[in-house]
């Protein structure tokens, strides 16, 4: 019997150590005390270079924001990622960093340290186990105006109606475009998580 696969397009992964997500041992951060967090969106061209870098959700430390992309333009080197066919793609990997990690995680305890965080919470009617933490991750291309173009499943929610929906939900939302070196939009790859619960969910 012949057993045919599907390829999928995949991620970049970071060569050699994963950079730390506590930025506090930088020189530039070095004198800060206050707990801050950042979060920032990275082009990474064909080859696995950094190109392009922008904050995207920020605690107001600007000084963090700017030391996370410096570092991350400056130090990450990737494999490149790759579409369906295999072949080299620009993508887009988000990378989160905090200064002072510590002080800021000892007031987060409890339930909502060990949460996982998605990109998209949707509400179903019901799910096939109730309560459980339904998740299902996706990488999706995007095309230089930011509008999805494909959709794969790489870590299913254990069901395929919710993972159905979850690429659904994904080809109606317009992503800011990835930018290359010039800043100019171009095609790329992404990493998307869709979240289900049956509850409504708190706006």
């Amino acid at each position: 019997m012949l057993l045919l696969i599907a390829a999928l397009a995949t991620m970049p992964t970071i060569i050699g150590p994963p950079m730390s997500g506590d930025l506090g041992m930088v020189a530039a951060l070095m004198n800060e005390t206050r707990p801050s967090a950042t979060r920032i969106e990275v082009t990474v061209d064909p080859s696995g270079t950094p190109v392009h870098c922008a904050v995207t959700q920020s605690q107001g430390m600007p000084l963090l924001d700017r030391t996370a992309c410096a570092e991350m333009m400056r130090r990450a080197r990737f494999t490149p990622a790759r579409d369906a066919t295999g072949a080299p793609v620009v993508a887009v990997v988000r990378e989160d960093f905090t200064v002072n990690s510590v002080i800021a995680l000892r007031r987060q305890t409890g339930p909502a340290a060990d949460a996982r965080q998605v990109d998209f919470a949707v509400t179903v009617a019901s799910l096939p186990r109730p309560g459980a933490v339904l998740v299902t991750d996706l990488v999706v291309a995007t095309d230089a105006r930011g509008r999805v173009t494909t959709c794969d499943v790489t870590s299913s929610s254990t069901s395929a109606a919710l993972d159905r929906i979850a690429c659904r939900e994904v080809q109606t939302t317009a992503f800011t475009p990835a930018r290359d070196r010039a800043d100019t939009p171009v095609a790329a790859v992404r990493a998307v998580s869709v979240g289900f619960t049956a509850e409504p969910i708190a706006r």
